[in-house]
Order: C-alpha cells, then structure tokens, then sequence
C-alpha cells in the first residue's frame, strides 16, 4: 500500500543500500525492513537479521523457502537470522564488518493506523535503545549506522543522532560514518555525543573537497543501482498490498539492547 511503499522509499533512502553490501538488520521482527534491504543489495550482498524475542525468530528464522515470487525468494535467500541480544551480537562482531546498520525499534505508544500490530507488540521488548548498542553499531558499520523512531519520537535527540529524514509517521536518523563528528566546543577540537559515550578527537583529513567528492561518488553509484531498486520496490509492493504495515515498518521487535 501508499503507506507500506513510502517507508520503503524512505528507509532506503537513509541507508543509501548499494549493490554487494553486507547490511545488519538489529531489530528484525518480521523481516519486512530485512527484504527489502535484501532487494536493494542485490545477489552480490546479504542481511544478517538479529531478533532477541525467541518466538519470532522461530517464525522468522523458520519461513518458508519460497513465497510464491522468483524475485522475493531470492531475496529471502540472502537474509540470516539470528537470536540474541542486538547489543551482545554487535559486540562480538568484528570492527566494520559490515557496511550498514540499522534499528527500527517499537514505537513507544501504539500506532493507531497500524492495529494489526498489537499481537507483535505484546512480544516485543520494549527497553529503549541504548546508548551502547548505537555505539556498537558504529564500530561494526563501515558507512553508516540509521536509527528510526516514531515522528513525534524523542529516540534520536536522547541518542544524540542527526535527523536525516521525516516521513508522515517516522524519523530517520542518520550516523554518517564517512564524515567527522560535529564540533561543539569553543576550541573545535573536541566534541561529546551520547552513542560515542567519550570524548573523541575529529576525524582528520576530512576536508571540504573530500567530503564533496565523497558526495559525488555516493550520489553516481545510487544512480547506478536506481533502476534495479526501483524494479524490486515495484515487486514488493505488489507482494505486500494488503498488510497494511506503514505504520510501524516491517520489524522493529527487539528494542533495547
């Protein structure tokens, strides 16, 4: 549906998903959010999947082999998952081993547009993120790290996460690994964000030509794989017309960490 199609959109737009990259799904649910970040990595990439509520991974690490459409079993095909704690699993990941991370935790408060999902979230673990699993999370991602929270959330100012994107229901925080921290000190040469939880020097040799070329470079490989996104949103679209899951993604159990 509209609202299905347009977190899609939204979602991978923050993530900047390329061809051939490995992505961390830390909080699967449903593997909704996971399919469709195993649509835009194409053959080349794969999703690891980390659930902490053992019911659902016995559902999800349990699905069917096929789901009736070439294109969204091989997708199924290139997603993992695993049980655990997201915090536990990131921290026994080796340093960036994988190119994108993201959590899309469960809202706080119920979505009144999305009832169908009040069974998930009597499962769900309700604990906040944390700090540390944020932090985890940028060790392990080689580009960057995406937090969504409900729009009229609080999750990313408290984590201390750059607003990237507003939809209609959710915000989309960003952690740019390719860029330094921002500077808020008298002396600019030192800053504090919560998901670091230290004081951390910036980053050196990041200047304003290398950030632009960085830009430009991000910007001509997301043309290149445009077409081919395009064409697996289209398909799961079509496959997930009637589940009328916008309101709150297609996962987000398993919050805290």
């Amino acid at each position: 549906n509209a609202g299905a199609a347009g977190f899609q959109d939204s979602l991978l737009a923050a993530c900047e998903l390329r061809a051939g990259e490995v992505v961390i799904d830390a909080t699967a649910g449903l593997l909704g959010d996971a399919l469709v970040a195993a649509h835009a990595v194409g053959p080349g990439g794969r999703v690891v999947a980390m659930e902490s509520i053992p019911l659902l991974h016995a559902v999800t690490s349990g699905s069917p082999s096929t789901l009736g459409d070439a294109r969204a079993d091989e997708a199924l095909g290139r997603v993992s998952v695993l049980l655990g704690d997201h915090t536990a699993l990131l921290r026994s990941m080796p340093d960036e081993s994988a190119d994108v991370v993201f959590f899309d935790v469960m809202f706080r408060e119920p979505s009144k547009a999305a009832p169908a999902y009040a069974g998930l979230r009597s499962l769900a673990d309700h604990r906040p993120l944390s700090a540390e699993a944020v932090r985890q999370a940028v060790r392990v991602a080689r580009r960057r790290v995406v937090v969504m929270d409900a729009a009229a959330g609080e999750e990313l100012e408290r984590l201390g996460v750059p607003l990237y994107h507003r939809s209609q229901r959710k915000r989309f925080g960003v952690i740019d690994r390719s860029s330094p921290p921002p500077l808020t000190t008298a002396t600019a040469t030192t800053t504090t964000t919560p998901y670091l939880g230290a004081v951390v020097a910036p980053a050196k040799g990041h200047t304003a030509a290398r950030r632009r070329r960085n830009t430009e470079r991000r910007a001509a490989e997301a043309a290149a794989t445009a077409a081919a996104t395009a064409v697996a949103l289209r398909e799961l679209r079509e496959l997930q017309g009637g589940d009328g899951g916008g309101g709150e993604g297609g996962g987000g159990a398993g919050g805290g960490g």
